[in-house]
């Protein structure tokens, strides 16, 4: 069921996201909004479920952050079209490529920080504390610098 609603906020965060720009919302501002809110959701549904105090409660925030991740499929997964279209599959292709040596990087980590604190409550909260802070700087990077418009490196890519 949570990959089944998160394919369902991908797709209605993807129509979404086009109605706001054919109605005049800048391709930025969307992209922005909908990477930031897919990233801050998840990391508060994070840091409330470590503190939830019943098991099905944190399996529900979970899921919802699950879910809210799926908006940044308007955000950061779509920006590679607008702003190097005739590069988008070597641009998206290169950001998946870091995103896996990222999670390569992960689970190690993330059994470390539980070992550490031998599996306990704590050393759960600690593992989704650093999972939010890492949605939280992604959100703060992205909103930096992301763009909006094409790049001109790209028009000479498809020229050339």
């Amino acid at each position: 069921a949570p990959y089944f609603l998160q394919a369902a906020v991908g797709v209605a965060a993807g129509y979404a996201a086009d109605a706001a720009i054919r109605s005049g919302s800048g391709r930025r501002a969307v992209r922005v909004a909908a990477q930031t809110a897919g990233m801050l959701a998840p990391a508060a549904c994070l840091l409330l479920a470590v503190r939830a105090d019943e098991p099905d409660t944190a399996v529900m925030l979970v899921t919802l952050g699950s879910a809210a991740n799926a908006l940044t499929l308007a955000g950061v997964s779509a920006n590679a079209l607008d702003i190097a279209p005739a590069a988008a599959g070597q641009l998206f292709g290169a950001g998946n490529t870091a995103a896996t040596l990222a999670g390569l990087v992960s689970v190690p980590l993330t059994g470390a920080v539980l070992g550490a604190a031998d599996g306990s409550a704590e050393g759960w909260a600690r593992a989704f504390g650093l999972c939010a802070l890492h949605y939280c700087a992604g959100a703060a990077a992205f909103a930096a610098y992301a763009g909006g418009t094409r790049l001109e490196e790209d028009v000479d890519f498809a020229a050339g």
